[in-house]
């Protein structure tokens, strides 16, 4: 997965890549200088809509308007969480989904917990 960011968070975004990047089967980086190829797009919106950010169509979408006032973790854990979405992983029961409701409880988690991990080596094996 070769990814453009065009964010302000690339701390977060590198730390996304590393974290499921370490799982291996996927190869993970961002988008050499002298390639014109890539499949995710990582680019900022800003709306009062609940979500820290979103994915679809090889497209990450971070939220400014919650991304402005968070820590360093609440960002790496948005990011991490839609880094799964664009490897395939699906959202999973709110008792693990830390930041499904992210205006009400933000940033669980920074990496795959152990149902991210099984859901990738299924899909990946």
């Amino acid at each position: 997965m070769i990814y453009l960011n065009y964010t302000r968070y690339g701390g977060a975004v590198s730390h996304a890549d590393s974290t499921w990047s370490s799982l291996g089967k996927v190869n993970i980086y961002p988008k050499p200088s002298n390639s014109s190829n890539w499949n995710l797009t990582i680019n900022e919106y800003n709306q009062n809509d609940g979500l820290c950010g979103k994915y679809a169509l090889g497209e990450i979408k971070l939220n400014v308007y919650y991304f402005a006032n968070y820590n360093d973790w609440n960002r790496k854990s948005c990011v991490s969480h839609e880094f799964g979405h664009a490897l395939g992983i699906g959202d999973h029961d709110e008792e693990y989904n830390c930041i499904a409701l992210l205006y009400k409880v933000v940033g669980c988690f920074i990496s795959p917990q152990s149902h991210d991990k099984k859901d990738y080596y299924d899909r990946w094996q």
